[in-house]
């Protein structure tokens, strides 16, 4: 009897297991199916989803096309043909194939509040700049440097934000080097309580090396190095040394030839330098020496 009891209540609980999972599918399907229909038939409906995207993401945004789907995590809007403006909206800062913001269910059924839980930009066209004095900005597409940031860390979602399949061009003003094209970006930035967990790889311009992966945890911000907390762990699976002489000074020894792997651990507490540690393997090395005038 006790065993046909233990089973009793584990197919009970089996059940009900099943028509809560089967009850929140229905449940996402039919809000999916309102939110498609609203965003078709019903007049500013489009314009609020905006205002509520803008809201929860701190970006401006203009789009060709807006729609919603349902994914594993429930539905997400979706904006075709994104581009995101400067603060002031005077000029485009980047263009994206798609945005999407996913909806936070759990928050909805636990307050009964919208909150986004995924942001995602696939395919987006970024230029950074590297100003005469020596500052790194975005720049916009009207060859304008964005001086205030579109992704403070502090107003990232509470979930995660996502970018995939980026392009990311920099140029050096100050040197006069590049422009350097970073293909294949992917990112995802995560709060995790008090940091933001980041992770990615790129691929390199084909004259630096292969791959470079990338982990870090990072709380302040990212444009004053005096406030950053962070640790960043880098590793390039092939890099060309020769590459680099276009970033070294020509008062040291240039690399003439030589590749290998690169792994590099950096933490910095509030703009100094708490560890720099690295591990490298290169092979065929030589090293160009400055000329010295001899009196």
């Amino acid at each position: 009897m006790t065993g046909t009891a233990a089973r009793g209540r584990s197919a009970r609980l089996w059940r009900i297991t099943a028509g809560a999972v089967a009850a929140a599918l229905i449940l996402a399907a039919l809000l999916l199916g309102l939110l498609r229909l609203a965003l078709v038939l019903v007049p500013g409906t489009a314009e609020r989803a905006q205002a509520w995207i803008e809201s929860e993401t701190g970006l401006r945004l203009e789009f060709d096309r807006i729609d919603a789907r349902l994914r594993w995590f429930g539905p997400e809007i979706v904006l075709g043909d994104a581009r995101v403006l400067d603060q002031d909206g005077t000029q485009v800062v980047f263009e994206a194939d798609e945005g999407a913001v996913g909806l936070d269910l759990l928050n909805l059924f636990r307050t009964g509040e919208l909150v986004a839980g995924r942001v995602r930009l696939e395919k987006p066209r970024i230029t950074l700049v590297r100003l005469s004095d020596g500052r790194i900005r975005l720049l916009g597409q009207r060859d304008r440097p964005i001086e205030k940031s579109q992704f403070d860390l502090d107003r990232l979602p509470a979930g995660s934000v996502q970018i995939v399949g980026a392009r990311v061009d920099y140029r050096d003003l100050k040197r006069g080097g590049g422009p350097w094209t970073l293909r294949d970006l992917v990112l995802e930035l995560r709060r995790e309580r008090r940091y933001v967990e980041a992770s990615g790889s790129a691929s390199l311009p084909s004259s630096l090396g292969g791959t470079v992966r990338f982990e870090g945890r990072l709380r302040g911000s990212l444009r004053a190095l005096t406030e950053l907390v962070a640790r960043i762990d880098v590793e390039v699976d092939r890099l060309e040394l020769p590459a680099l002489a276009e970033f070294l000074p020509e008062s040291v020894a240039q690399p003439g030839s030589g590749s290998g792997r690169l792994r590099a651990v950096l933490e910095l507490d509030r703009g100094k330098i708490g560890l720099l540690r690295t591990d490298f393997e290169f092979g065929d090395v030589t090293l160009l020496l400055p000329r010295r005038e001899i009196a």
